[in-house]
């Protein structure tokens, strides 16, 4: 029997912390608290958005699943991370406590305007209305 080396062991005991650390598969423990300020829809069909809504929802990210001011609840799978246009989006797939299917995309645009640098953006399925929040920085 060979021996594998002990640094192979340990740069792939650091690859399947670093999958658990970014959720590649595995629950999220964390807990990331987001302080909704504001939100409007927008028909994807239309372009049409509604006036900006001043908030105060308290949300958080924990376990995979997203807490939206304690009322509304989805499940999240299928993280996939990318950049696009200079914005870092985290986008899941998710189940609501009603059942119905969407996405949410947590988007961050680091050169952003403090009050449009973080978003959170739910779509459902069979739906042309796309629901905007924006946040301050995650906790």
């Amino acid at each position: 029997m060979k021996k594998i080396p002990l640094l192979i062991i340990v740069l792939a005991f650091g690859v399947i912390l670093h999958s658990y650390a970014n959720n590649d598969g595995a629950p999220l423990t964390k807990k990331v608290k987001y302080e909704i300020f504001a939100s409007m829809t927008m028909n994807i069909k239309t372009n049409e958005t509604t006036p900006i809504t001043k908030e105060n929802l308290s949300s958080y990210l924990e376990n995979n699943t997203f807490i939206l001011n304690k009322d509304r609840q989805y499940r999240l799978y299928n993280r996939k991370e990318y950049t696009e246009e200079m914005s870092d989006i985290t986008r899941y797939d998710v189940i609501d406590n009603k059942g119905q299917r969407g996405v949410i995309l947590f988007t961050t645009t680091a050169s952003a305007d403090w009050s449009t640098k973080n978003k959170i953006v739910i779509s459902y399925e069979d739906s042309d209305i796309m629901y905007i929040y924006l946040s301050y920085d995650p906790q």
